[in-house]
């Protein structure tokens, strides 16, 4: 998959940076020794690259894995006993609302409607001429409601066939796709059996698991920005953030609604999910540009004040295909881009930069 391929190429290349440095970081307090000494080597100085930088305001994100999921599942069930007699849409296609997915035998169904009907007709008479007598004081009141309950009982019958036969169609509920089919033609279901499954993909949902510190800065309705496994790219909305956490990974489902005109769009498709949380000052740099201290912190080294190395530690803000953001430096920096991992915290060097004649190693310039 495109997308995993290039974290993780992008996640090697930055492993096999910090630990090359790590092999070499021996260097640096021998390098550092060679410039307490008092002798002609104090006035020999390193050159490096540099390149001189403001940061920029961007988001700051909270980035997981996430899967999409189907925005509604539907299991439609048989509501009367019957034989299917005709199916619709096959598994995987593309149904509307209302669309034929199969059609139960009627039987006689029809008919008893059309008696049902004829019986509510005369009840609803009965009714009117009872009533009349009873107004007249030439009936009881028992025999006026004896003929209420008869009407009664007419119109709950004929309702009750009524729904019974819009039952033996067995229609899409929405537009969706149709995800399982589990009946052919012949086929005999009592109440209850399965006939299909239909799922809604437009919108579809992108689900994702997220920790307890990040769950406190996301709220519903904020926007967020899926890019799945194919390359295809989406925004949405949060519409669900769980109440509790998940008693053994301690995270948080957060569902995000998504908008989506691809109808073929598989569910469960791997996915990453952005979510914006922030403006924050960084800087982006190519990774091959991190080093480490003496101590072993990951960071930047840059040219400060009397041309000495600074070391600050990064706070990795976000990363792009190319490029890592970072944070928690000055608004403008001299970062060293080659020659980093000879030059010691606290060193002078003369810095070269980026815009002079490269520099493809570091040096020592007698001065």
């Amino acid at each position: 998959m495109k997308l995993s391929f290039k974290k993780n190429w992008l996640i090697a290349y930055i492993t096999f940076i910090i630990l090359f440095l790590w092999l070499i970081s021996g260097c640096f307090s021998s390098r550092e020794t060679q410039f307490d000494i008092n002798g002609p080597e104090k006035h020999l100085l390193l050159k490096v690259q540099t390149k001189k930088m403001r940061a920029e305001s961007v988001d700051r994100e909270i980035v997981v894995s996430a899967k999409t999921e189907p925005a509604r599942r539907v299991s439609l069930k048989a509501e009367i006993t019957g034989k299917i007699v005709a199916t619709g849409a096959h598994r995987g296609a593309i149904v509307k609302k209302g669309e034929l997915i199969a059609k139960i035998d009627e039987r006689n169904l029809p008919q008893r409607l059309a008696e049902a009907e004829a019986l509510l007709h005369q009840r609803e008479l009965e009714y009117v001429a009872s009533k009349s007598l009873f107004e007249s004081n030439f009936q009881a009141e028992t025999k006026l409601a004896e003929s209420k309950t008869l009407l009664e009982q007419a119109k709950a019958n004929t309702e009750a066939l009524k729904i019974d036969l819009r039952n033996s169609n067995v229609l899409a509920p929405f537009d969706g796709l149709l995800d399982n089919r589990f009946v052919e033609i012949g086929d005999f279901l009592s109440v209850g059996d399965p006939i299909a499954e239909i799922i809604e993909i437009n919108p579809f949902i992108v689900v994702a698991q997220i920790t307890e510190y990040d769950v406190s800065r996301i709220q519903k309705g904020m926007t967020g920005y899926v890019t799945l496994a194919s390359g295809e790219k989406f925004e949405g909305e949060i519409r669900y953030i769980a109440p509790s956490s998940n008693s053994k990974s301690r995270t948080f489902t957060v569902e995000l609604l998504v908008l989506n005109g691809n109808p073929h769009l598989p569910v469960g498709e791997t996915a990453e999910l952005r979510l914006p949380v922030g403006k924050v000052l960084a800087y982006a740099i190519s990774p091959g540009h991190l080093t480490l201290n003496e101590e072993g912190d990951l960071g930047v080294k840059v040219v400060g004040e009397d041309h000495k190395v600074v070391f600050y530690p990064i706070d990795i803000i976000k990363t792009s295909e190319d490029n890592i953001w970072i944070g928690g430096m000055p608004e403008s920096i001299e970062l060293i881009t080659i020659g980093q991992g000879f030059a010691a915290t606290g060193q002078e060097v003369v810095p070269v930069p980026e815009t002079s004649e490269p520099t493809h190693s570091a040096s020592v310039l007698n001065i």
